[in-house]
């Protein structure tokens, strides 16, 4: 599998789901699934990109309502695309957890460290 862009030139808000005509719907899916494949970079500049962040966000938001209220969406050509859109957000390297004092976790103890992409996959889940 290709690793996804990191690049966002080319994420865009596209038409609501709901406003589009049924024999276009799918294909307006499966282009807001690809579009929540570009990832961002939360570390190193937490502010940069924020509009298309943004337009990330809403896309997932939407998809998540269009999937709540409608039966039957995911179709055979949605359901691998969806597959691969939750496993570029999902699946990949933390970093390091940064602990100054060098002593073990302890989850009775400690608060768990998020990854900093965290506010924005935590819509994930709800799908």
């Amino acid at each position: 599998m290709m690793s996804p862009p990191l690049c966002v030139v080319w994420l865009f808000l596209t038409p609501p789901l709901s406003d589009a005509p049924p024999i276009e719907r799918e294909d307006l899916f499966v282009q807001k699934l690809r579009q929540c494949c570009v990832l961002f970079d939360f570390i190193s500049d937490p502010l940069s990109d924020l509009k298309y962040k943004e337009v990330k966000r809403a896309g997932l938001n939407e998809m998540v309502e269009y999937i709540t209220h409608n039966s039957e969406v995911v179709t055979e050509c949605i359901y691998p695309e969806a597959v691969i859109m939750f496993s570029v957000n999902v699946f990949r390297t933390l970093p390091p957890s940064s602990n100054p004092t060098g002593a073990e976790f302890d989850p009775e103890e400690d608060e768990p460290t998020l990854e900093a992409a965290w506010p924005h996959l935590q819509v994930l889940p709800v799908c």
